[in-house]
C-alpha cells in the first residue's frame, strides 16, 4: 500500500516531488486509516485523491516560479542604464593612465604590442623583486575586451584585475614614496620658498563584524606647512601645486633636507598640530552618522517587536551593544603619518 502510495499518489519514484510533504500533511489521517484496515476500493479512491492534490500543489508550485522569474528577469531598461555608467565610467577613468604611472615609478618596462596592447617586462632597475601577476619573461595586457576574449594569451586589464589591484595594495602598504623632495611651481607662491606637505591617515581599529568602515573609513588629512608656520592646504590644494620640470637628485636633495631638518622639524610638529585640531570634528560626524543609523534601527526593532513576536530580545540588545562598541572604537580613532613631501618653489 506504501508502494501504491508513493507511486500512483506522488508519483515519486519517475521525478522529483516537492508536493509530497504537503500532500502527506494533508491526508495523513486517511492515509493511516487504510493502513490499519487494508480497504482496496478506500484506497483507490486515496490514492486518487493524493494523485489530483499532487498535481494542484505542483501547478501551483510551478506557476509561482514563473512569476518569481519573471520580476526577476532581466529588465531591459535598468540593464541599459546599468552599462551605460560603467562604460561612462571606465572613459572617464582610464586603467591604462593609472597604470602608466605605477610602472614607472616601480620600472617595469612597457612596450607597445598592437592597438590597446602593450607588453610588460621587469626592468633592470625594478624598486621591488617581483610586481603582482608580471612574470619573469613578462606578459603581453590589452585593455580591448573584444580582444581578450579572441587572445587568451593576453591579460584583460580592469580595475578589477589581480595586477591593478595588487598594484593599488603595493603602493598602499610599501613605504615606496611615502616621504619625497620635489621642485614645484605655483603661480601664488615665490622662488625659493620652502614647504612641507604631510597627509595624516585619520584609521579607526575594530572588529570586522561592527563594519567601523561605514561611518569612519580610512579618512586623509592634508596638511602644508610654509616658512611661517602657516597651514596654507586650503589656499593652495594638491592639483594645483605643478611639476616644474627641473628633477631633483638625490644627493642634492638629502643636502637639502640635512641643512633645514630644524626648520622642517618645526613645520612637521605645526602640521601635527594642525591635523589633530582637525580630527575631532571628523571623527564627531562618523559618530553622528553612526547614531542616527543604527538609533533608527534601534527604535524600528523595538516598534516591531510590539507587533511581532518573532522579534527576539537578544536582537536589540545585541544591536544596543554594537552601538556601544561603536561609539567606543570610533572615539578611539587616532592619526597617523603616512606621507611627507618637501616641497621647494621654482
Amino acid at each position: 500500500m506504501l508502494f501504491q502510495w508513493y507511486r500512483d499518489g506522488l508519483d515519486a519514484f519517475s521525478r522529483p516531488c516537492p508536493a509530497a510533504l504537503a500532500v502527506l500533511q494533508q491526508l495523513a489521517p486517511q492515509l493511516d486509516e487504510q493502513l490499519q484496515k487494508a480497504d482496496p476500493a478506500g484506497m483507490q479512491r486515496l490514492l486518487e485523491q493524493a494523485r489530483q492534490l499532487t498535481e494542484k500543489i505542483l501547478r501551483d508550485l510551478h506557476e509561482g516560479r514563473d512569476r518569481l522569474l519573471e520580476l526577476n528577469s532581466c529588465r531591459l531598461n535598468d540593464a541599459k542604464r546599468l552599462v551605460s555608467a560603467i562604460d561612462e565610467f571606465e572613459q572617464e577613468h582610464g586603467v591604462w593612465d593609472y597604470l602608466e604611472q605605477v610602472f614607472d615609478g616601480y620600472g617595469v618596462n612597457v612596450e607597445e604590442h598592437s592597438d590597446d596592447c602593450y607588453i610588460l617586462t621587469p626592468g633592470e632597475n625594478m624598486l621591488i623583486p617581483h610586481f603582482p601577476e608580471l612574470l619573469d619573461d613578462g606578459v603581453t595586457v590589452t585593455l580591448n575586451r573584444d580582444i581578450a576574449l579572441a587572445r587568451e594569451d593576453m591579460l584583460f586589464l580592469t580595475w578589477e584585475h589581480p595586477m591593478v589591484s595588487g598594484a593599488a595594495d603595493l603602493i598602499l602598504t610599501s613605504g615606496h614614496g611615502n616621504a619625497t623632495v620635489s621642485m614645484l611651481y605655483h603661480p601664488n607662491l615665490e622662488d625659493g620658498q620652502l614647504l612641507l606637505e604631510a597627509v595624516f591617515l585619520l584609521e579607526c581599529s575594530a572588529p570586522k563584524q561592527l563594519q567601523i568602515g561605514r561611518f569612519l573609513p580610512q579618512t586623509l588629512v592634508r596638511t602644508l606647512i610654509d616658512g611661517n608656520l602657516r597651514d596654507v592646504a586650503a589656499e593652495i590644494p594638491f592639483d594645483s601645486l605643478h611639476d616644474s620640470g627641473q628633477p631633483i637628485d638625490r644627493v642634492h636633495a638629502a643636502a637639502l633636507v640635512r641643512s633645514q631638518q630644524k626648520v622642517l622639524a618645526r613645520m612637521l610638529q605645526t602640521a601635527e598640530k594642525v591635523a589633530q585640531k582637525q580630527a575631532p570634528a571628523l571623527v564627531a560626524e562618523a559618530g553622528k552618522e553612526m547614531l542616527d543609523t543604527l538609533g533608527a534601527e534601534l527604535k524600528r526593532l523595538n516598534a516591531l517587536k510590539k507587533v511581532n513576536p518573532a522579534v527576539r530580545a537578544e536582537e536589540i540588545e545585541q544591536l544596543r551593544q554594537t552601538i556601544i562598541d561603536s561609539h567606543g572604537y570610533i572615539q578611539s580613532a587616532q592619526l597617523r603619518l603616512d606621507a611627507v613631501r618637501v616641497v621647494l618653489t621654482v
